[in-house]
């Protein structure tokens, strides 16, 4: 029922209100269900009036003439009836699958729907969201996780079969109240049995199909990761293993399901000839053999509606079952973007000139603390960064650099203070002007495609300016690299850029960031994977740049920052020193010993 309830709040209400009338329509199909039925008893009554074996009632004949069956011709109307009874069972049968047709499109399109919404909201939600799941876990949950055709199509079958026999029973109840009670019993007694043995089973098995594949795909993913470290040390088939270990689990509990799956039809289709065995035995010691031939034809015929019913509602309840498992991490992640600091909505298209932008960025009072520390990562930092200037944000691994860069970046919310770039929020900077703030992280991630794809990336493909895509790697130190390979900027780079050598790969995300030709870039160790030629080639590109965009570098090493207009030192979070590269070497001993190494 929970994973009922909140799948069905999933939907808008406008949704909501379409589900619930395909749903009633459904439900309405019961009807010739029971119609079918009441024809069937009256053509065993008559059954038996041709044959001789009893005498047709009064009241039945009265029933017949009225609806204008032949009743002084039986054989006829035997024929009638049976016919009636076949075109109402299967006119019910064409038109409840045409239904569950239009209801299963329905919620397929919902689902879709729905992914997008989730996957937006994801990847709009605070950076303490996204950082906490693994990419697997989000992977599934957005894209496969919610099962939302599965478990309200499982409602919409549940809710119509449950009608139908409903329906079903208060017929044969007035029809013939010892055999409604002795059917009831019967199949409501088997069902219960086999849904409570068989649901929890089927829980458990979806639960460990589910952790099992997403920790499996985690697994290879991160051996293929690890590819060096793992064969040099020999134990890739340590990895193999459990990876292996983990596709033993899903193949255990998947062949379990399906065994579930099976186990309902073959009991119920025993049921239900034990039970006419049962009635037939009962009906021969306790009545005529008019009643008994009358009941046991009722009893099949009720029998023959039920059974189906009971499965197709078994098999709609172990759905549900079976996707309530992975369910949890979907909803597990709902609740964690609904209860995040912020919501963000989708950020604009790049735009490559925006007169209006000034990228300046102004910060203070600033204080950022992580979620369970009690310390502050940065305490009570203020800055300005005019227009067309340069700054240099250098110390020790763990001072507060990179969480520096979020803040100004918008990815991280300050705990107190304020980040502005031209004279609003980060992240209003970035909707208003995108494409105007360049970023190169310290480890560049890339989509499996070519080099013109991981250049222009997330710009559609009839946008691509091959021009500029030159020019980016033309001033990344990259265009000779590519110029000579027969494929061009069409040559592949592999996943996560595994073509490209450590240095290759840094240079591509600068490339990357210059390509909407932004008027503030932001690097953050940037050169810290190159050579030494390639680390002074890419140098030469930040100083050219200087006093054309606002820049703000990280550096590693400190000889790329020599040359810039401004140079931070932190410390615990905090600037401890602030001046020319000069005026911070004479201020920090520990930058000073950093650059008598590198023979500055």
């Amino acid at each position: 029922m929970k994973q009922v309830k909140r799948t069905f709040a999933l939907l808008d209400p406008k949704n909501q209100k379409k589900f619930l009338l395909l749903t009633l329509i459904q439900m309405g199909l019961g009807f010739l269900d029971l119609l079918a039925i009441l024809i069937v008893g009256l053509f065993s009554y008559a059954g038996s009036a041709y044959l001789g074996i009893s005498v047709l009632p009064e009241n039945l004949k009265r029933y017949l003439n009225l609806l204008g069956f032949p009743v002084n011709d039986l054989g006829r109307t035997l024929v009638y009836l049976i016919s009636i009874a076949v075109i109402l069972m299967v006119s019910k049968s064409i038109l409840a699958l045409l239904i569950l047709k239009r209801t299963f499109h329905f919620l397929a399109n919902r689902s879709a729907e729905i992914s997008e919404r989730i996957g937006m909201r994801f990847m709009h939600s605070s950076y303490s969201v996204i950082n906490g799941v693994s990419s697997q876990e989000a992977t599934y949950a957005v894209a496969r996780g919610l099962h939302l055709g599965e478990t309200l199509g499982g409602l919409t079958v549940i809710i119509s079969e449950i009608t139908m026999l409903v329906l079903l029973s208060g017929f044969i109840i007035i029809a013939d109240p010892l055999l409604a009670v002795t059917l009831l019993i019967y199949f409501i007694s088997l069902y219960m049995l086999s849904q409570k043995k068989l649901g929890a089973w089927m829980r458990r098995n979806s639960a460990v199909s589910t952790d099992s594949t997403v920790k499996g795909d985690q697994t290879f993913q991160d051996g293929i990761a690890l590819y060096r470290e793992l064969f040099i040390s020999n134990k890739l088939s340590i990895v193999v293993a459990r990876f292996a270990k983990l596709r033993w689990k899903v193949a255990d509990s998947t062949a379990n399901m399906q065994l579930i799956g099976y186990i309902p039809k073959l009991s119920f289709e025993s049921a239900l000839i034990i039970g006419t065995c049962l009635v037939g035995i009962q009906q021969v010691f306790l009545s005529s053999t008019e009643s008994a031939i009358a009941t046991l034809i009722m009893f099949l015929t009720a029998g023959s509606r039920i059974l189906p019913s009971l499965l197709r509602l078994q098999s709609a309840t172990s759905a549900i079952q079976s996707v309530s498992g992975g369910s949890e991490i979907a909803f597990n992640l709902i609740k964690s973007i609904n209860t995040s600091e912020i919501e963000r909505g989708p950020r604009s298209q790049i735009r490559f000139s925006e007169l209006t932008f000034e990228p300046s960025v102004e910060i203070e009072g600033l204080n950022f603390s992580y979620k369970g520390r009690d310390n502050f990562a940065i305490r009570d930092l203020s800055l300005t960064i005019p227009t067309a200037s340069s700054l240099a944000i250098v110390g020790q691994t763990g001072s507060g650099k990179s969480t520096l860069v979020d803040l100004i970046l918008g990815i991280l919310e300050p705990t107190s203070g304020s980040v502005k770039i031209s004279g609003v929020d980060p992240f209003s900077a970035i909707q208003m002007w995108a494409g105007s703030i360049g970023y190169v992280p310290q480890v560049v991630a890339f989509v499996n495609g070519n080099v013109r794809e991981n250049v222009a990336i997330g710009i559609e493909s009839s946008d691509f300016s091959d021009d500029t895509i030159w020019d980016c790697l033309r001033m990344a130190q990259l265009e000779s690299l590519f110029k000579e390979s027969p494929t061009g900027l069409d040559t592949l780079i592999g996943e996560r850029g595994m073509r490209l050598s450590g240095g290759q790969r840094q240079r591509l995300g600068i490339a990357r960031a210059l390509y909407s030709k932004p008027s503030l870039l932001i690097l953050d160790e940037a050169t810290s994977s190159l050579d030494a030629e390639t680390e002074k080639a890419v140098a030469e590109t930040i100083h050219n740049l200087v006093h054309k965009v606002t820049l703000i570098v990280i550096a590693h090493r400190i000889a790329t920052v020599k040359e810039l207009d401004q140079v931070i030192y932190l410390e615990s979070g905090q600037i401890i020193a602030k001046g020319s590269f000069e005026e911070v070497r004479s201020a920090v001993p520990q930058f000073e010993r950093q650059a008598k190494l590198m023979g500055l």
